[in-house]
Formats: structure tokens, C-alpha cells, sequence
């Protein structure tokens, strides 16, 4: 599942730790990658955490996906095989409170009994805690094996307090390159210093992975797995909140075994520590 990474030792560590970060970009670039970011940013506000994904126009953010795309696509070819790219973006954290992402796991995209899926982070910028830098618990891709979405509840929910008490930071230097399983528990806490923190992102997977989008629907109880469209991340005029609907893409199946049970805060706190201690 991890074999499309080329280099063996990185393999081993995706393997156990759930990520991996490698030398990628040059200073040259880095500044390349900024002035993109300046070309397509104008639109979004000036505080807090956003996405180019929030931008309204489509066309916007298709050129933005193919420009990066086109700039990294044969970089990663020397670190990476046999692999997919499914959407570049980029991100800004500004300084100041509301840019905290919370404790989360990225979407599952495909069968993860067989395939994984990846987030491709690059900072274009030296990363640390003050800055609101990386944090994560090394492992915890294989912690609690849910299916994850846009709308499907977590095991941990309501107990992000919990994950957070067992993260450590990652030091992530300016245009390396972060590759993480898109199960591994993560968050990155406010940026305490004056400038932003810009990154490049991009979702990968095995090229041969058959893809989902997975939704849970309420009134049938079931967790359901719909046709992933390539684009659906920027389809949309208003991602935070589309993405919340139901696919129009066609269902490929729906289980209810499959939808993650919501753990008690002493369950979690259970799990946690026992798996900590285990690794330890």
C-alpha cells in the first residue's frame, strides 16, 4: 500500500509513524510558488485559515490545480511511483486567533483495506509550533480505522482535547515536502507570529486505487460510498458548505456496519493511552 514511495526507508516510516518529509523545493522554487499564491489569493480574507478551494470561481481555481500541477508533478516523479495527483491548492494561516485547525483525520477517498490515500503538504516557509506548525500523533493512521467525510462523525468526537494532549509538533523546513496517510490524527494550532504561513497542498493516491466519496446518510443510518469526481473540491461556489450535501455522483454501495460508533470520552481517553503505551 506504501509502495509508491521510492525510497525505502521512507517507506518503513510511512509504514509505522503514518508520514514521511524529504527535501523537495528549491529557494527558487519557493519564491516561484509564492508569486502563484499572489496571482490567485486576492479574493479571500485576511485573517483566520483558508483554502484556495474557498475561492467562488472555478476556472480560478482549475488554472491554479494545472499550473502547480505542471510545476511539480515531475519533482515528485524522483521521490514518488505509480501515483495519482487529485487536486493542487494551496493555504494561508494568518497570524492571530481563528487560524487553529482542530484535531482531525483528512477524508478517506478510496478502500483503505487495500489502498491508502495521501496529503501532500509543502510550507513554503520554516514551520514550528509559534507559527502554527505541524502537531501530530506518530501512528494513529492504524489507531481507529474509521471511514471518514465531510459529514460522517468520528470515534474521537467531542474529545479533540483528548488528541491533543498526546500530539507532538513536527518541524517541517521551508519547501520540504510532508507526505501523510490521510488517517493520521493531526492539527496545527494558532500562528502566535506576525506573518502568514503559505503551503502548497495536494491529494495522492496509488494510481491503481479505486476512489469514493463516502456520506452518511441520516435517514437511513448508513454510511454511504458514492463515485468520486475528480474535481469535486472545486466545484463548488461554497465549499465549507456544500461539501456537506449529498453527492450527486453515483452510489457505488451503503453500509451500516461500516459507519464509525462514537466513543465515550473514557473510551477515547482508553484507546489513547493504551495505544501510546504500546508504541512506547
Amino acid at each position: 500500500m506504501h509502495g509508491l514511495i521510492r525510497d525505502s526507508d521512507l517507506r518503513e516510516h510511512m509504514l509505522t509513524d503514518g508520514y514521511v518529509h524529504f527535501p523537495f523545493l528549491s529557494s527558487v522554487d519557493i519564491e516561484w510558488c509564492k508569486e502563484l499564491f499572489s496571482l490567485y489569493s486576492d479574493s479571500i480574507p485576511k485573517s483566520g485559515f483558508h483554502v484556495l478551494t474557498e475561492v467562488p470561481d472555478f476556472n480560478v481555481k482549475l488554472d491554479l490545480h494545472q499550473e502547480l500541477q505542471a510545476f511539480l508533478r515531475g519533482r515528485l516523479e524522483q521521490h514518488l511511483q505509480d501515483f495519482t495527483e487529485h487536486l493542487y491548492s494551496m493555504q494561508i494561516k494568518f497570524p492571530g486567533d481563528g487560524s487553529m485547525l482542530v484535531p482531525h483525520q483528512d477524508w478517506s477517498i478510496t478502500n483503505e483495506k487495500t489502498h491508502r490515500s495521501y496529503t501532500l503538504w509543502i510550507p513554503l516557509s520554516d514551520t514550528f509550533p509559534e507559527n502554527g506548525g505541524f502537531h501530530l500523533i506518530p501512528g494513529s493512521h492504524e489507531l481507529f480505522g474509521n471511514i471518514r467525510g465531510a459529514n460522517v462523525a468520528p470515534p474521537y468526537k467531542e474529545c479533540g482535547h483528548l488528541l491533543i494532549e498526546h500530539m507532538k509538533p513536527v518541524k517541517v523546513a521551508a519547501g520540504h515536502a510532508m507526505l501523510f496517510d490521510q488517517g493520521l490524527l493531526h492539527y496545527t494550532p494558532n500562528n502566535t507570529t506576525t506573518e502568514p504561513r503559505i503551503s502548497v497542498i495536494c491529494t495522492i493516491t496509488s494510481a491503481d486505487a479505486e476512489l469514493f466519496r463516502y456520506f452518511y446518510n441520516k435517514e437511513e443510518e448508513t454510511l454511504e460510498a458514492y463515485e468520486f469526481n475528480e474535481l469535486f473540491w472545486i466545484k463548488y461556489n461554497d465549499f465549507a458548505v456544500e461539501r456537506f450535501q449529498k453527492p450527486n455522483t453515483a452510489l457505488k454501495f451503503g453500509s451500516k456496519e461500516l459507519l464509525p460508533k462514537v466513543l465515550s470520552e473514557y473510551e477515547v481517553r482508553t484507546r489513547l493511552e493504551e495505544f501510546v503505551q504500546k508504541r512506547d
